[in-house]
């Protein structure tokens, strides 16, 4: 099984109330609700896939957030998932970052984080690792 990352439109069986909610508490003060209508709006106009990666597998995505629940003490991904810090990593078969500034992250069914949250929470761990792991821009 792989883990792969679309970025375009977001798929009709995602609730857009949930994407709206999402929204709505978000940290971002730049946010306002206009903004996170235009947001809203542009993501389910944006064509199906402009880009699909298919990056990792999935014991390759488990390995890492194993290691990542290692470093912060934890016993395994599982735990990471409730008590971690780095709240925006890819726990779920389906995660969906949008491109705002928020602190929090929804737990599921349908994950909703912060590309910003996503990109500070794997330079924490690059950081925190001891391997050389380097995020590439």
């Amino acid at each position: 099984m792989g883990s792969f990352l679309i970025v375009g439109r977001l798929p009709d069986h995602v609730e857009r109330d949930d994407a709206a909610a999402y929204l709505s508490g978000a940290t971002d003060v730049a946010l306002t609700s206009d903004a996170q209508v235009a947001l809203l709006e542009a993501w389910f106009a944006a064509p199906e896939e402009m880009a699909y990666f298919d990056a990792l597998n999935d014991a390759s995505k488990t390995a890492f957030l194993n290691h990542a629940a290692k470093l912060e003490g934890l016993k395994d991904s599982g735990e990471v998932q409730k008590r971690s810090r780095w709240r925006h990593l890819p726990h779920w078969i389906e995660s969906y970052w949008l491109p705002v500034r928020s602190d929090t992250a929804t737990d599921g069914p349908v994950f909703f984080g912060s590309t910003h949250g996503l990109l500070a929470n794997l330079a924490d761990i690059a950081a925190a690792s001891p391997h050389r792991i380097r995020l590439l821009s």
